[in-house]
C-alpha cells in the first residue's frame, strides 16, 4: 500500500485551527479552575460566595433577639455600632471607607454600589437604642479567620490565576503557530537567497507546512530550474558560436598566408611605381588581417572564454 502524503494545510485552515485550539485550551483551563474551586470549597479552605448572604437573616435575628453580640459576628461580615443619632459607638472591623458606607446605609442611601462590586447592608436594632450595621458582599471568604485577615481576597486571586493561565496558554499556542509560519518564511527567504547567489544547480530543499507557502516555494523552484536551463542553453550557444568563430579563423589563416606570400614574391620583382604601390597595399592589408586573426584567436581561446 502506498503511503499517503499529507497535504499541507492552508492559511485559512491554520487560522481556524489556532482559534479552535486556543478556545479549547482556555475552556479546559476554565473547567479545571472551576474543579479546583469546588475541591477547595469541599475541603473548607474557602466558602461559597453566597455564604454571607445566606446567613445574614439568621444573623440579624440573633442580634435583634440579643442571643448574639456584635463581637461574636462571623469574621466574613463587617460590622459597626451606632446610636440613635447615627453617631459611631464601636467601629468594629470597619475602616474609614466602609464606615462611610455604613453611615449612608443608616441614612437610607445606597452605598458601596458599583458596576462590578456591590456591598450590602443590614441593620439590626440592639438594646439601649443602638443599631448594628452589618456589611457583606458576594465574595468567597477563606475558611479561617487568620487567612481572611492576612491573605488577599481569594476571589480576586483565583481570577488572576485563571487569567495568567489563559494568557500563558495563549502565548504558547501563538508562539507555536507563529513558529510554523516563521519556518515557512525562512524557507522562502533561503530559496530567494539561493537564486540571488545564482546557485541554480542546487534544488530548493525543505517542505512547507502551509499550502500557500508550499505553492510559492514550488514556483520558485520551477523558476530556478527554468533559469538554470536557460543559462545552460545560452552557454551552449555561446560555446557553439566560439567554436564556429575559431574554425572560421583557422580557415582564413591559410588563404591569408598564401596572399601574403605571393605579395612578398611580387615585391621582389621589378615593378613600376603603380604596381609597387598596389603590392604594398596588399601587404599592409594582409598584416592587418593577421592582427585581426590574432585577436579572434585570443577571443576564442580557453583563456579568452574564461574571461
Amino acid at each position: 500500500m502506498e503511503k499517503r502524503i499529507k497535504r499541507p494545510a492552508g492559511l485559512t485552515a491554520l487560522f481556524w485551527r489556532y482559534l479552535i485550539t486556543t478556545s479549547a485550551v482556555i475552556l479546559l483551563l476554565a473547567v479545571l479552575w472551576w474543579m479546583g474551586l469546588t475541591i477547595l470549597m469541599q475541603m473548607k479552605f474557602v466558602y461559597p460566595a453566597s455564604t454571607a448572604a445566606d446567613g445574614v437573616d439568621n444573623l440579624i435575628s440573633s442580634l435583634t433577639a440579643g442571643t448574639l453580640t456584635p463581637e461574636e459576628i462571623p469574621y466574613y461580615y463587617r460590622w459597626a455600632v451606632f446610636d440613635s443619632g447615627h453617631q459611631l459607638i464601636d467601629a468594629g472591623n470597619m475602616n474609614e471607607r466602609r464606615l462611610a458606607y455604613a453611615k449612608s446605609a443608616l441614612a437610607g442611601d445606597s452605598a458601596g454600589q458599583g458596576i462590578f462590586y456591590t456591598q450590602y447592608h443590614r441593620i439590626a436594632k440592639l438594646s439601649e437604642n443602638r443599631f448594628c450595621v452589618v456589611q457583606y458582599d458576594y465574595s468567597m471568604p477563606y475558611g479561617m479567620k487568620t487567612l481572611q485577615e492576612r491573605l488577599p481576597e481569594f476571589q480576586t486571586c483565583a481570577l488572576l490565576v485563571l487569567l495568567v493561565c489563559c494568557l500563558g496558554a495563549g502565548t504558547l499556542l501563538t508562539r507555536h503557530f507563529a513558529g510554523l509560519l516563521r519556518r515557512d518564511a525562512d524557507l522562502l527567504t533561503s530559496a530567494a537567497q539561493t537564486i540571488a547567489r545564482q546557485r541554480l544547480d542546487e534544488p530548493l530543499n525543505g517542505q512547507a507546512r502551509v499550502r500557500e507557502f508550499g505553492d510559492t516555494l514550488a514556483s520558485m523552484d520551477k523558476l530556478r530550474a527554468s533559469l538554470a536551463q536557460s543559462l545552460k542553453d545560452q552557454w551552449a550557444m555561446e560555446q557553439q558560436r566560439r567554436l564556429e568563430l575559431a574554425a572560421l579563423t583557422h580557415d582564413l589563416k591559410t588563404p591569408l598566408t598564401v596572399i601574403s606570400g605571393n605579395a612578398e614574391l611580387l615585391e621582389e620583382d621589378v615593378l613600376n611605381p603603380t604596381q609597387k604601390e598596389m603590392v604594398e597595399t596588399i601587404l599592409r592589408s594582409a598584416v592587418r588581417m593577421q592582427e585581426y586573426l590574432v585577436q579572434l584567436r585570443a577571443m576564442t581561446s580557453p583563456e579568452g572564454m574564461a574571461e
